[in-house]
């Protein structure tokens, strides 16, 4: 007799894996969804009539797409639980990295393995619902139903619905009378222990097992719903872009409410909407130019990280301010520099690589509101990108000083806290270099300079610092715009001259000189 091998069977439910491997993150490519249907002859039935929809518009095939789909860059990861595989897709690297080392650390500590999000479950979280797109959607709607503009409920509902009817586990199978049940229980918002009418049992049901946990919405999951919403649903043509801004302010709203109450970062600062604004920069940009009235010049910086040195902090903090002035780090980024990463010496000129890794050490708020609080500074970059700036002979003599001096190896900043740095060093330092200046001036012009700079230190934060090293760049003979872009770490060049084109050398008058210098004669 022949016996079958009995093969388990995948599992659906939470459990205990004995053995269990991640592989990965794996870069592969693969191809976004195509945009702007082209639409072909109308449609007609056996009868010979043009077909048509609920609306009495005539049907039409698509032929094509005016945008066929990009390619798109991607890293899997490849989940093996007691033999059993599953598969999970990230668009980010450092996103993939997070999760795989989330999925390792989960498994030591012997937590269950949920098939459905791919991820372990917290003890706690063992035998409790999770907060999920919907609960939390009713939460915030339920906290700010008297704050929105009555005449407004309607429209306000149908943008943030949109999500929650998206981000579920299978989205087929839903029942009938969803978005009837949604207009029921939000308009207006229902008490948690109100009576459900029986035709919107099936539906609460359906949402209780099906709306995605929270913190599963990450910053893919977010840039997909965007790109989908980009086109208009029923004539397939782009969506103009004060409708999809409309659509996204309470959504963001929203957003940023759940991620505040369970203390989750906000995935929407590295999400790409597309919004623009003509207020500033060139036309179209939503990038401001920079305040030229906060630009120190290069000794006012060097002044200003020499007292910040002479503070609780010691001289690592000249090192840091150095880092921000005159190499154009960013304060998440220059917070998280090893020494490895700095190569300084006596006499020749130095560098620094700022490089995106794990930052878990540094204190939060020295991050800029689009840094990512897990993997830290660089924004948008991918996890294996840097970059390296240069630091003059005279800055780099000074850190090599200083940090032989102090013997330090790793990374310098790391125990570093915000509150007490600025409360000890940062503001001190500038209100003690705005009184070095005000103090023994004598003519009309040296007070002006003096008030100017006490306005423009009162005004000064550690972001601004970066726009001087932009500004000594772009104001030095022969370095090239393209080259400060790099140093500066910004990704596109428009990017950089939206910023700082109000620091560029050179006026009009000079320009028609040379111009005519060149090609007059």
């Amino acid at each position: 007799m022949i016996t079958a091998n009995l093969v388990p069977s995948k599992p659906t439910s939470r459990f205990r894996p004995r053995t269990f491997s991640v592989v990965g993150p794996v870069r592969q490519t693969t191809t976004a969804r195509p945009k702007g249907p082209v639409y072909g002859a109308e449609k007609v039935g056996p009868d010979g009539a043009i077909l048509r929809d609920a609306r009495g518009k005539p049907l039409r095939e698509i032929v094509g797409w005016s945008q066929p789909g990009r390619s798109r860059v991607c890293w899997d990861l490849t989940i093996t639980a007691d033999g059993h595989r599953w598969y999970d897709r990230y668009y980010a690297a450092g996103l993939a990295q997070g999760a795989k080392e989330s999925l390792e650390v989960a498994f030591r500590d012997g937590w269950d393995f949920d098939p459905a999000s791919k991820r372990f479950a917290p003890p706690d979280q063992a035998n409790e619902s999770r907060p999920t797109v919907f609960s939390e959607s009713l939460a915030w709607w339920r906290a700010h139903w008297s704050t929105i503009e009555p005449r407004s409920r309607k429209e306000s509902l149908r943008y943030i619905s949109r999500p929650v009817l998206e981000f579920v586990r299978d989205a087929d199978d839903a029942p009938g009378g969803v978005e009837a049940y949604l207009t029921w229980q939000f308009l207006p918002p229902k008490p948690p222990d109100a009576h459900v009418p029986p035709e919107h049992r099936e539906a609460v049901a359906w949402f209780a097992t099906a709306s995605m946990p929270v913190e599963e919405v990450d910053v893919a999951v977010w840039q997909a719903y965007v790109d989908r919403w980009r086109l208009n649903t029923r004539t397939g043509r782009p969506l103009a872009q004060s409708s999809l801004t409309r659509h996204l302010t309470d959504v963001k709203q929203l957003w940023a409410w759940v991620c505040a109450m369970h203390e989750l970062p906000n995935p929407w600062a590295l999400v790409k909407t597309g919004s623009r604004s003509s207020a500033g920069g060139r036309r179209g940009s939503s990038v401001k130019p920079v305040d030229r009235t906060v630009v120190l010049a290069p000794d006012h910086v060097r002044e200003l990280a020499w007292l910040c040195g002479e503070g609780s902090f010691g001289p690592l903090a000249e090192v840091y301010v150095l880092l921000l002035g005159i190499a154009g780090g960013r304060p998440g980024e220059s917070a998280g520099v090893h020494r490895s990463e700095l190569e300084v010496s006596p006499q020749d000129i130095g560098e620094v690589r700022f490089k995106r890794t794990d930052r878990r050490g540094i204190n939060a708020k020295f991050l800029d509101a689009d840094d990512d609080p897990a993997w830290g500074p660089l924004k948008g970059r991918e996890i294996e990108e840097d970059r390296t700036s240069p630091l003059p002979s005279c800055d780099s003599a000074r850190i090599y000083g200083i940090l032989d001096e102090a013997g330090v190896t790793g990374g310098l900043f790391v125990a570093w806290d915000w509150d007490k740095f600025a409360r000890e060093v940062w503001v001190p330092a500038k209100t003690e270099m705005a009184a070095r200046h005000s103090d023994g001036v004598a003519t009309a012009s040296e007070r002006k300079e003096a008030e100017a700079l006490r306005s423009a230190l009162n005004r000064l934060r550690l972001h601004d610092l970066r726009h001087a090293a932009c500004s000594m760049w772009l104001n030095t003979p022969g370095i090239a715009v393209r080259v400060a872009c790099e140093w500066s770490g910004h990704k596109r060049l428009s990017v950089f001259l939206d910023i700082y084109q109000g620091l560029m050398p050179g006026s009009e008058g000079s320009a028609k000189q040379l111009l005519d210098a060149a090609w007059g004669r």
